[in-house]
């Protein structure tokens, strides 16, 4: 059993998704990358709270984890230990993850974060002056008016459908650079909620997207 399991650690860590994972990892903070992308993982564990040194070693070459030691018996200090670490490590741009109500004095022992700050150009920019408060269809159904922005150009789009047969309109917006891109799922009819759409889809329906996909002419309005 001792062998099996080392030899199973030893496919997650050369071909598994540690190594997909730590690759997708250097591809989004690669400078060639004109998108700003900043990542912080780190693992705040009870002082004295004892922790394997493979486990911490392999999130540090994997996840670039940092791992450090608090005293969660003060919530407070803790929390403001962990958000002045995350604010550090995005530039301030995420001055405060952990509320300090979170965070139990008796129980806690161990805080896994994870901070992702992302700031992109759209390849096909969205002109202020098109922005105008327009009706909106949240996720569960409800109207309201929201500032729209809006353009007429060429993205690739297709239409897919639940198995109930329910419609729903894939577009692709490639942020500057065609590094990165954004996929949005619009129902094909205004009134359908996104929330009858979204248990459907899973890893292979994002996959199977690509044979549906075309280059299409379109005016399109997004909440800003």
């Amino acid at each position: 059993t001792r062998h099996c399991t080392a030899l199973l650690n030893l496919y997650f860590l050369c071909s598994g998704p540690y190594r997909m994972l730590k690759k997708l990892h250097k591809t989004l903070i690669a400078k060639s990358n004109q998108d700003i992308v900043l990542i912080a993982n780190a693992l705040f564990r009870q002082r004295g709270f004892k922790m394997e040194e493979a486990f911490l070693s392999s999130n540090k070459a994997n996840f670039q984890c940092e791992s450090r030691a608090l005293d969660f018996s003060s919530p407070n200090a803790a929390a403001d230990e962990i958000n002045q670490w995350v604010s550090n490590k995005t530039k301030g741009n995420i001055p405060s993850l952990i509320k300090a109500d979170m965070l139990d004095p008796a129980l806690t022992r161990l805080v896994a974060v994870n901070a992702i700050y992302f700031k992109g150009l759209w390849k096909s920019r969205f002109q202020p002056e098109n922005t105008k408060m327009r009706p909106f269809t949240g996720g569960d159904g409800n109207i309201s008016k929201v500032p729209m922005m809006s353009q007429l150009s060429v993205f690739s789009m297709g239409l897919a459908s639940t198995p109930q047969g329910l419609k729903y309109r894939v577009i692709d917006l490639p942020y500057h650079g065609n590094t990165m891109s954004m996929m949005m799922v619009i129902p094909w009819e205004e009134e359908t909620p996104l929330s009858r759409v979204l248990p459907h889809i899973s890893i292979a329906t994002v996959k199977s997207w690509s044979k549906l996909m075309h280059m299409k002419k379109v005016r399109l309005f997004i909440p800003r």
